[in-house]
């Protein structure tokens, strides 16, 4: 009985704070290897290689460079969404499914989020604000 108590009492609080929908790019490689292989490539990919030591002590980097807690800089689900639900085969068949269980469309407005007047990469510099992202 004791054991059963002392597993049920360890076991809740660690599925509690565990990354539970996190799918990981590895995994969507398994049916999208091209587009896996071409992602490992990218600017993306490397994005949390690319901050400096002083960056690296700072969150709000982390917020665009490594979003994701599974994954080396912007992976698959950093755009798409957590995969846990989605990315079942036969989910992934049907767009609408795979929509409602999680699975987002790029568009500009969700490259944006990162990708805005504030960064060095945006696509919107503005000289009035003062970067967020500094070298």
């Amino acid at each position: 009985m004791k054991l059963v108590v002392f597993i049920i009492l360890t076991l809740i609080p660690l599925s509690i704070y565990s990354d539970t929908t996190h799918f990981g790019s590895e995994n969507c490689a398994q049916c999208h290897q091209k587009q896996y292989e071409y992602w490992k490539k990218t600017a993306h990919f490397n994005a949390e290689n690319s901050l400096t030591d002083v960056q690296k002590k700072e969150a709000k980097c982390y917020s665009c460079h490594k979003p994701d807690s599974s994954d080396v800089g912007v992976s698959c689900e950093s755009c798409h969404g957590d995969g846990k639900y989605y990315a079942k085969s036969y989910v992934m068949k049907d767009k609408e499914l795979a929509k409602k269980l999680g699975l987002k469309s790029i568009t500009k407005n969700s490259c944006s989020k990162c990708h805005n007047k504030y960064s060095l990469h945006g696509s919107e510099k503005d000289p009035k604000k003062e970067s967020v992202c500094t070298k």
